[in-house]
């Protein structure tokens, strides 16, 4: 990793824990869920080490660096891949599959997606609250990221939770916002960690309640002022679990401390099921799809053309298609 990214912290000891932490989550998860887990101690600790490998590692890259790392990693699995068949061992199989299980037990509210990006985001902040692992997600504004916490944390409610969920941690009424602004302080920093502490040394003990501390636009504080530092003591003191998210990345030592979830310019494939969503059709059938193919490569077009070069993101295409979906309700 350090020498295809040409970054002495691309790898660190932090991560290491983390990815002993993420495979005892998954592992234990696949031994509860033995009726939808797959078959064979092997595969099931095949499976959650290549979990922990993608959550701890895959999910921060670009859509190139992801493909060579998918290589690198599957190439340490042939063996187990020639030998099992009740499930596959493929990096970014395995983990479309473990987010779809979760997935199937979210309603993440009427007029909206669940793109793979927005999966990655909900999914990396469920199990970052489950194992206290601190999450970063980096994107462009229209990738999901303030939208993942919100459904994310709307279905860990504890024992009022879907039956899925009901063993995960209880965050109802539990989440401090922060939202950062070119005059955020480190005092202000601290007083959201220490309100939230707070919070959590008052819940009663033999609940599963969780404070979430989020903060949000992250990349606003200018690095001079170093406001943003202060999180580096609560992170490390571990008591609190934190979400941060940014517009582009944050320095060194604020990306080692936390699970990172980079978003990546959006695929054909989450831009097809955004569009069919909101124009309101569905991509099993032909005709409905081949317009929205038609609309995905319009708005690319439109895009390519725009002063900042191709930036493709899934808000403006939402917007396009209500416009697109307006217009076509005032037509004759």
């Amino acid at each position: 990793m350090r020498d295809k990214l040409e970054s002495s912290s691309a790898v660190s000891q932090r991560d290491v824990i983390r990815a002993i932490r993420l495979w005892r989550f998954f592992w234990q998860r696949h031994v509860l869920n033995s009726d939808s887990a797959p078959r064979g101690t092997r595969l099931r600790a095949s499976r959650a080490l290549l979990l922990s490998f993608g959550m701890t590692y895959y999910v921060g890259l670009n859509s190139e660096q992801r493909k060579l790392f998918v290589k690198t990693i599957c190439g340490y699995f042939e063996e187990i891949k020639a030998a099992e068949t009740s499930g596959s061992v493929d990096l970014p199989e395995v983990l479309e599959e473990e987010m779809s299980l979760y997935m199937e037990h979210i309603d993440p509210g009427p007029g909206i997606a669940f793109t793979k990006a927005l999966k990655e985001n909900v999914f990396a902040i469920v199990v970052g609250i489950e194992c206290n692992i601190p999450v970063m997600i980096v994107g462009m504004p229209g990738t999901g990221k303030t939208l993942a916490v919100n459904v994310a944390t709307n279905v860990l409610r504890g024992d009022r939770s879907v039956p899925f969920f009901r063993q995960f941690q209880d965050v109802a009424n539990s989440v401090f916002r922060y939202q950062c602004s070119k005059e955020s302080t480190s005092k202000q920093i601290h007083e959201l960690f220490e309100n939230a502490l707070r919070f959590k040394q008052q819940a009663d003990s033999s609940t599963r309640r969780c404070p979430v501390v989020f903060i949000d636009e992250a990349a606003l504080p200018p690095e001079s002022m170093e406001s943003l530092k202060a999180m580096h003591y609560w992170i490390d003191q571990g008591e609190l679990f934190c979400c941060v998210l940014a517009n582009k990345p944050l320095d060194a030592a604020k990306r080692n401390r936390c699970l990172q979830v980079f978003r990546d310019e959006a695929d054909g494939e989450d831009l097809k099921v955004l569009a069919a969503n909101c124009l309101g059709v569905s991509l099993e059938d032909p005709s409905s799809a081949a317009v929205v193919s038609g609309f995905c490569g319009a708005f690319r077009e439109i895009s390519r053309g725009q002063e900042k070069g191709p930036v493709v993101q899934s808000m403006p295409l939402a917007s396009l298609a209500a416009c697109y979906c307006q217009v076509d309700a005032r037509s004759p």
